[in-house]
């Protein structure tokens, strides 16, 4: 659906708008807990912030690497 470009305390975060589908929803574990299980990832992978499902509608933010 989309995304948002944001900045707070100096730092950059992006936020992607999604139908929560399954593949949003496998994205979302993917970022929540296997970047946790894996540091290694941790230099590749932007870090999961949070996530809220809103209407159906999954806002998924990273901090952007």
């Amino acid at each position: 659906m989309g995304a948002i470009i944001h900045e707070y305390q100096g730092k950059k975060y992006f936020t992607k708008i999604s139908l929560y589908a399954r593949g949003a929803q496998r994205e979302e574990l993917f970022y929540r807990e296997l970047c946790k299980e894996f540091p290694s990832l941790q230099q590749v992978v932007p870090l999961f912030i949070d996530s809220q499902v809103i209407d159906r509608i999954i806002y998924l933010t990273l901090k952007m690497i």
